[in-house]
């Protein structure tokens, strides 16, 4: 199943947005906007001029039907690369139950406009379940939906509170 999720930030410009994206300190204030218990960053790179993300993420919520049909305790690893060029984040995550059944890929876009910026999140929700896997794909993608719709409005508060943050990239 394929999503789209569209949001447009005003008072922040694409550059501005993309530093604020990736930013530990504002990342840490969302994540329970966010739905997460916890996030952890296990590695962080440059290569060939993009920028290489590995984060831990457990949910603070799983759906029960998830639930029910895994066993254990549920968290994913989500491995994003950004290309500073093209504006654009291609991610993966991946699943620590279920993981032959259950894929998450996506391309985010980052797009200025006149008043700010835009972010166009492209997801592909796969879950190969018989009988079951299309109202899991829809449950899942419900709940992306839902999830950052929160986290947009969270970030517009964040810009209009916070002006001048992130600080201007340095050019060394």
């Amino acid at each position: 199943m394929k999503i789209s999720i569209d949001h447009r930030f005003r008072g922040i410009n694409r550059e501005a947005y993309e530093r604020l994206f990736f930013d530990d300190a504002f990342n840490d204030a969302m994540i329970y906007v966010a739905g997460f218990k916890a996030r952890e960053v296990l590695e962080r790179r440059d290569h060939g001029g993009r920028r290489f993300q590995k984060l831990k993420i457990v949910p603070d919520h799983v759906p029960a039907l998830v639930q029910k049909l895994a066993q254990g305790e549920f968290w994913y690893i989500d491995e994003t690369w950004f290309d500073p060029e093209r504006h654009v984040a291609e991610w993966t995550s991946q699943p620590s139950l279920m993981t032959e059944k259950l894929r998450l890929s996506g391309q985010i876009r980052f797009l200025e406009t006149p008043d700010g910026c835009r972010r166009i999140l492209d997801v592909d929700v796969t879950v190969n379940m018989f009988a079951v896997g299309v109202f899991v794909e829809k449950k899942i993608a419900e709940s992306l939906i839902e999830s950052y719709e929160k986290i947009a409005d969270f970030t517009q508060d964040w810009v209009s509170s916070h002006p001048n943050y992130p600080a201007p990239a340095r050019t060394e």
